[in-house]
């Protein structure tokens, strides 16, 4: 797969994104989170800190992808690292456009033999999304290994059918 995917959903772009699109793919992951404080848990670091964390921790080590529209904003983020779907994040404000579906597609392409990933007892709308593509629930987690000390769920999706 290149590095930008063709595909035309009201002129969205998606693209590996860099070192330039950390404080915008921070933006979108501070958003999202905040739209969803009923359902995930709280964020616990500062905007700097989490814009940070993007530049240096995910962005070089990480394989990051954004979806932008025709002016160039940021409206989703996808970070996969090795076969877990660490983030996937869109703008409130773009949300319900397919946009989230085209990234697990993008996800799916990049990890063919298979992804994994966690989300929120208290998120069911992340859980019927990612059923939605594929994904089963694995495992139950009573209490989550980061400094929230929330339960979480683990998803497979094994992979395409050869």
């Amino acid at each position: 797969m290149t590095d930008t995917v063709a595909w035309q959903a009201g002129s969205v772009n998606l693209r590996r994104a860099d070192a330039a699109d950390a404080v915008a793919a921070a933006e979108v992951l501070i958003l999202a989170r905040q739209a969803a404080r009923n359902a995930i848990r709280p964020i616990v670091h500062s905007d700097e800190e989490i814009q940070r964390w993007v530049e240096t921790g995910l962005i070089p080590h990480c394989d990051v992808w954004i979806a932008e529209d025709e002016d160039r904003q940021v409206l989703a983020l996808l970070v996969l690292d090795e076969d877990w779907i660490d983030q996937l994040y869109v703008r409130p404000d773009a949300a319900g456009l397919g946009i989230g579906s085209r990234l697990i597609a993008v996800a799916k392409e990049l990890r063919p033999d298979g992804l994994q990933l966690r989300t929120s007892t208290t998120n069911p709308g992340a859980q019927r999304f990612y059923e939605r593509h594929g994904f089963v629930l694995v495992e139950r987690y009573t209490e989550d290994s980061t400094e929230v000390k929330q339960a979480d769920l683990r998803y497979v999706w094994t992979g395409a059918e050869q």
